[in-house]
């Protein structure tokens, strides 16, 4: 564990962060972290630092952490090394990958809040060869093989504790087993549905209806949203919508901005 985390809360070290080397992309702040690998761009960790106990990694093994189902095809991945960029605001700091490959180019992006243990997700997508007749594709965000040693999870009322299971809403929590009431909420926007070890006993999927990346006239991001939190998630839950709050916020600065006139 950093050895000045103890001291982010009094000072301004809590900022996000990110981080681009030969081997890893690395976005976080000071009480979560995600780190992806360069090539092909998959999650290799997820790690919730606990004051006091170090960090817990949620993360089992890596998978391709995003999915498109499109005319009879799955896509979950493409195999070629992306391009890694990186941007910081006031509000946190932005980890992008965009792969271009012939008939499909995908942009994701990831951004931890500063002061707020809260990761956002989202990405966007364009077919290359453009068939009418195709419904919008099935949109899997957030793809992830968490540790399964848990107590089990919660629905999206966050009340009842199941051990797997689907259903559409806004939020699912999934809980460790023997960590002191450790747990990690997820939490989509403006909805979405989940698939929490259910179709797949090893992953968790996030998905929203829609197209990714569509601007929305309320500044609501269309994104998923991750807050590991220790006790009760309803403090979970109320970042969650500080973190909505913020987004908002700059959302309205940006289109102030661009209205203004230039010199």
């Amino acid at each position: 564990m950093n050895p000045t985390w103890r001291e982010m809360n009094s000072n301004m070290a809590d900022r996000a962060y990110t981080h681009i080397s030969r081997g890893e992309a690395v976005v976080g702040n000071g009480s979560v972290e995600r780190r992806f690998s360069v090539f092909p761009g998959h999650t290799l960790s997820l790690r919730q630092v606990i004051a006091g106990r170090g960090y817990i990694e949620w993360i089992e093994r890596p998978v391709p952490d995003w999915e498109l189902a499109h005319d009879g095809q799955v896509i979950a991945g493409i195999p070629a090394v992306p391009d890694w960029s990186e941007t910081t605001d006031d509000t946190g700091a932005t980890l992008w990958a965009e792969w271009n490959a012939p008939d499909l180019l995908v942009r994701t992006w990831c951004m931890a809040f500063h002061g707020l243990p809260v990761l956002a997700r989202g990405m966007s997508f364009h077919f290359r060869r453009t068939i009418p007749s195709v419904p919008t594709p099935r949109v899997v965000m957030e793809r992830l093989a968490p540790r399964r040693d848990g107590a089990g999870a919660l629905d999206d009322a966050l009340q009842h504790r199941v051990a797997h299971g689907t259903w559409r809403g806004r939020k699912a929590a999934i809980e460790l087993l023997g960590a002191g009431g450790v747990g990690l909420l997820v939490c989509a926007c403006p909805e979405g549905w989940f698939e929490i070890f259910e179709p797949d006993p090893d992953l968790v999927r996030i998905g929203l209806d829609g197209v990714p990346g569509t601007p929305d006239p309320a500044g609501m991001p269309r994104a998923v949203f991750m807050i590991p939190y220790t006790g009760s998630p309803a403090a979970a839950s109320s970042l969650f919508e500080e973190a909505l709050r913020r987004w908002r916020a700059r959302d309205i600065a940006t289109r102030q901005r661009d209205r203004e006139p230039t010199a």
